[in-house]
């Protein structure tokens, strides 16, 4: 039996051997039948197209880098966004607002403190009513003479809405803008500061 499984290896080996010589005899005709131009110019092509292959190589590796770094701001963000979550969620003391003039009269800040919220828009023409109702960190106000203001967020710390204002404008919300709330009532941010000192 082990002659017969010897057998067989060196038959195998001995097909690939004459076929590998076989192989590069036909490369050896093709090359003597090239002119030196022609050579020169396959070895030129090769380099070429070894300096655009490490070329793209280093491209890939520039986006994959690039990728990983996107994926950990988003990672990073997505934490502070729960953590604000929680943030909110745990704070005890809730009334809703009272504010006739609130567009979205249901929601509910935090009782004698400060709200920070970032306006996104001030709109005559623009009625966003039915979204209001369904999305608690959407609100809006109406002004005595028709003008809608829609705020997004509710935070209790200016500099995290500060924050959130500057993730808006680098998303293309270049009008927006912290915005102050007091026991549900809009107020100066000026005297929302000064409280909080």
């Amino acid at each position: 039996m082990n002659k017969l499984v010897l057998g067989a290896i060196l038959v195998a080996t001995s097909f690939s051997v004459s076929y590998g010589q076989s192989d590069s005899k036909d490369w050896k005709k093709k090359l003597k039948e090239l002119t030196p131009e022609e050579y020169k110019q396959l070895v030129d092509d090769n380099s070429n197209l070894q300096k655009q292959v490490s070329e793209l190589r280093g491209e890939a590796e520039h986006y994959r880098s690039e990728s990983q770094s996107k994926d950990a701001q988003i990672a990073k963000l997505l934490a502070e966004i729960k953590e604000t979550e929680s943030k909110t969620a745990a704070t005890p003391a809730q009334v809703p607002v009272t504010n006739s003039s609130s567009v979205n009269s249901n929601k509910t800040v935090q009782s004698s403190s400060i709200l920070y919220k970032v306006q996104i828009g001030a709109f005559r023409n623009k009625d966003l009513k039915k979204y209001l109702d369904n999305h608690p960190n959407f609100s809006g106000d109406t002004d005595s003479d028709g003008t809608r203001k829609y705020t997004l967020g509710a935070f209790t710390d200016y500099w995290e809405a500060d924050r959130f204002k500057k993730y808006l404008r680098e998303m293309g919300v270049k009008d927006a803008w912290i915005v102050a709330y007091k026991n549900g009532e809009r107020i100066p941010i000026k005297d929302a500061l000064e409280s909080s000192l």
